[in-house]
């Protein structure tokens, strides 16, 4: 696995995680990193890796934005829920 190759897995799993972090729960910011560490230990171990360093690089630099991407993702969704309520309380429905 190159760099960028590896950039593109991360890249796919932060759209995944977008599209996953805009339900309600904090919960589902957690799965995807975890099965990005998943994806990148056992391509470790299978080779596709070459470098312990590398494998550290992607691994550490994958999950921040994971996390990241999920934690922005949830204020703006309560963001965008605030600006609804004000709307609403404007309104006086």
């Amino acid at each position: 696995m190159n760099l960028i190759s590896g950039f593109l897995l991360i890249f796919v799993l932060s759209a995944l995680q977008h599209l996953v972090s805009r339900r309600k729960e904090l919960f589902w910011i957690i799965p995807i990193p975890f099965v990005f560490l998943l994806v990148m230990v056992y391509a470790y171990n299978a080779n596709y890796i070459e470098s312990s360093t590398k494998f550290w690089l992607l691994s550490i630099v994958g999950i921040l934005l994971l996390i990241g991407e999920g934690i922005r993702t949830q204020s703006k969704r309560k963001e965008q829920l605030n600006k609804e309520l004000e709307k609403m309380k404007a309104r006086d429905i």
